[in-house]
């Protein structure tokens, strides 16, 4: 068992699944790490992991474990069935976004300005749900002093 831990992403790559309750971060973080997880579901899901859990269970990227017994036979048969643990793991990389960071980054980071609105400096984007131009919306900023 491992608490909190700055290097998640070094323990998650090392690994061959992740026991632990839902959370939403962790859960993704599990995903991009191509991680099948053995969730914790002996009781039910906090309103904000029910989605996840429904999505593990519905995609296989994992099992929710619904009794604490079952954790051995679970773990056994990812050991020694080699193809339900590939797609275990190939269902948990087919939830991974690839380049998330990058996209928010595109979504909602900072670039120079393309507009008429303040001569090239540049500025914070913040686009609409439905990413119709026309309404996106631009605070604009003076560029970092070089």
């Amino acid at each position: 068992m491992i608490g909190y831990s700055d290097q998640i992403e070094q323990l998650m790559q090392a690994a061959n699944v992740m026991i632990s309750k839902l959370g939403g971060l962790t859960t993704f973080e599990a995903f991009a790490c191509r991680l099948p997880i053995v969730a914790d579901a002996t009781t039910a899901p906090m309103p904000q992991e029910a989605g996840a859990a429904e999505m593990i269970e519905r995609r296989g990227a994992g099992v929710l474990l619904k009794n604490p017994v079952d954790i051995v036979p679970v773990i056994r048969r990812m050991v020694e069935d080699s193809p339900y643990y590939a797609g275990l793991r190939a269902a948990a990389a087919g939830l991974a976004l690839p380049d998330s960071t990058q996209r928010i980054v595109e979504d909602y980071g900072v670039d120079s300005c393309a507009g008429d609105c303040c001569d090239g400096r540049r500025h914070r984007r913040r686009f609409s749900a439905h990413r119709d131009p026309l309404e996106d919306s631009r605070t604009c900023f003076p560029a970092p002093a070089t």
